[in-house]
């Protein structure tokens, strides 16, 4: 390999899959990690980091992000790996060493294994070749072989214990789908399954703190005697094949890639670390995660980021129109508004800019909006509204509402106090404590992380709309209501005439006849032939209003054919009359059309 070797050439998909990882008397060392996969032992400063490092730049360099990735598990807090986090071969990092990025570094893997085992299949099936990466990739289909670099393995081990059989079978299915695990570990006695032993093809061990460490790794002592830094023996295979060598050290201006002439520049006093790192900045590859950074390392410009590690990807989202979310919080119910608040447009803050009593004529003017509500007492009335967007903040969940929270879109829990009640919620026993602004969303039987923005809101709130129960000048009323509104129901909704049946409207109270004579105008207005007949029953007559009295007699079969509307107090002396049954409760307005019953208030409007 002389000074001639062009770029291209390196980064070729065809080169072999040999790395450099020594020298020996002058000579380098190479590995084939095509097929299996590498143990590492040894204590620390050994140099074990530093052999991991060199393996990393030596790929870096002369593979494209497209054959080469890896994804890092540093249990040193990112000291070691840090270094490679920047280059587009990195499809993931875990630095968060808590369970659960644990869960979500092996969720994601999984899906990245079905993907290729997907792929793979269905180029047998179409070509008739073995079922392997090196068999795809010699068709010139693109697959990165992966590498799963963990430092420090008995620390995995011993605080994920549960992660072991998933490696196990990693370290089982990963040659022939190209993914391979490099494990690096201080000391090896008990800690390196038998299982993953077998599938490695290499075990390279550099100085160890006893003959018992070298015999785990060796069937001798070898390495304990090692005496410095680099040093190391490495075996292949089942053990016939051994040889002694020395490391590179990337931080100098010599290395793996200088020995083999790969680097022709002089470097001065510059690592080779950041030569590399420039070299590959330059070519500007694409990354391509298969872990992606935790949520509170991402910027987003959205409500909430979402993580699904089963597709590897984060989603930035928030409600659409005819959605709606249900959210479970203590703690931080104002700073979720602000959210909300800098992220949607037209926002209406029940008790702020918008009351119950407002509800019927916002849904009138406004073609879209975003309602924010507290309690669910109520919202039901709203929920999957195409045109509205609701989001309903409760401090407390609530068995026998189960019902009433199916009709959400989404679920959100967010700073919460009582477990079981978040589990209820959920309706999953795994659930983690999320304080805000870290999140469990959970849509449909899917349960994902999340994120809130934090972003301070600079929205100033919409003018409140008029509320249903005030006074109406008829103008005003002329103006709002635009159909036979003859009241308002307990949900602060009009209750309406239908027009299928001719209508009676009935009273006890002289007093009444004033609020009928400005409703009659209304009516008019949006509907000047409208057959009114006032003092009797006209059949022929689109709407009848009379005055009961005492000993009033009415033509049974008549009233029968039509809608009842009675106005006033007095109604359960009356019932009997137009044979309806009692009410129980007082109401100013009860309308009987049809087979239903709605009970509410006359409207109060005034000249």
């Amino acid at each position: 390999m002389n000074d001639s070797i062009k770029d291209a050439y390196i980064r070729s998909s065809n080169r072999s899959y040999s790395f450099p990882v020594g020298l020996e008397k002058g000579k380098l060392i190479w590995i084939d990690l095509q097929e299996g996969h590498l143990l590492i032992a040894g204590t620390t400063g050994s140099g074990k980091s530093e052999f991991i490092s060199s393996l990393l730049l030596f790929g870096t360099y002369t593979y494209s992000s497209l054959d080469f990735q890896y994804i890092l598990i540093d249990f040193k807090g990112g000291a070691f790996g840090q270094a490679f986090y920047g280059f587009p071969h990195c499809a993931g990092k875990i630095t968060n060493l808590e369970t659960e990025g644990m869960e979500r570094f092996l969720l994601s893997l999984q899906a990245e294994i079905e993907e290729r085992q997907v792929a793979l299949a269905r180029f047998q099936e179409e070509s008739g070749k073995p079922a392997n990466i090196h068999a795809y990739r010699e068709q010139g289909n693109k697959m990165a072989h992966l590498w799963i670099v963990v430092d420090e393995f008995a620390q995995l081990k011993s605080r994920f214990p549960d992660a072991m059989s998933d490696l196990k079978e990693f370290a089982r299915i990963g040659r022939s789908l190209g993914i391979h695990l490099i494990l690096a570990t201080q000391k090896p006695a008990g800690i390196v399954d038998e299982q993953i032993v077998s599938n490695s093809k290499y075990r390279i061990c550099l100085k160890v703190h006893t003959a018992a460490d070298s015999r785990e790794m060796l069937m001798h002592e070898g390495a304990s005697r090692l005496n410095r830094a680099g040093e190391f023996i490495l075996q292949e295979g089942s053990r016939d094949k051994e040889v002694k060598g020395r490391s590179f050290y990337i931080h100098s201006s010599s290395s793996c890639l200088d020995s083999i002439r790969y680097v022709n520049q002089d470097l001065k006093q510059e690592s080779l670390l950041n030569w590399v790192r420039k070299k590959v900045e330059a070519r500007q590859e694409d990354s391509i995660s298969i872990v992606m950074p935790m949520l509170g390392e991402c910027s987003f410009s959205s409500l909430w980021l979402l993580d699904w590690p089963k597709q590897k990807k984060v989603y930035e989202a928030k409600l659409t129109y005819g959605q709606s979310a249900l959210i479970l919080c203590h703690e931080a119910q104002e700073k979720i508004v602000d959210s909300i608040c800098a992220h949607e447009t037209d926002v209406y803050i029940l008790h702020k800019n918008f009351e119950w009593k407002s509800l019927y004529f916002l849904l009138k003017e406004k073609k879209r909006a975003t309602l924010v509500v507290f309690g669910t007492k109520d919202v039901e009335r709203i929920v999957n509204i195409p045109f509205l967007k609701i989001y309903c903040l409760t401090s407390s969940y609530e068995a026998r509402n189960e019902e009433l929270y199916r009709l959400f879109t989404y679920r959100i829990l967010s700073s919460f106090y009582d477990i079981d009640h978040a589990r209820a919620f959920m309706q999953t026993y795994k659930i983690s404590r999320k304080e805000f602004p870290m999140m469990n969303l959970a849509y449909k039987q899917t349960i994902c992380s999340g994120i809130w923005s934090q972003a301070e809101n600079q929205n100033s709130l919409a003018a409140p709309y008029p509320q249903i129960d005030q006074m109406f000048t008829l103008s005003q009323a002329k103006n709002y209501f635009s159909s036979y509104v003859l009241g308002y129901g307990s949900d602060c909704l009009p209750l309406v005439w239908q027009r299928k049946r001719p209508l009676l409207i009935a009273y006890a109270q002289a007093k009444k006849e004033e609020d009928l004579f400005y409703l009659m105008q209304i009516w008019r207005a949006q509907d000047p032939v409208l057959d009114i007949c006032v003092g009797r029953i006209d059949e022929r007559a689109d709407v009848s209003i009379i005055q009961i009295q005492e000993g009033t007699l009415l033509d049974t079969k008549l009233v029968e054919n039509m809608d009842l509307a009675w106005f006033g107090a007095g109604f359960n002396d009356y019932a009997y009359t137009f044979h309806k049954r009692s009410i129980l409760e007082p109401y100013e307005m009860i309308l009987f059309q049809e087979e239903s019953i709605d009970c509410g208030a006359c409207l109060h409007i005034y000249e």
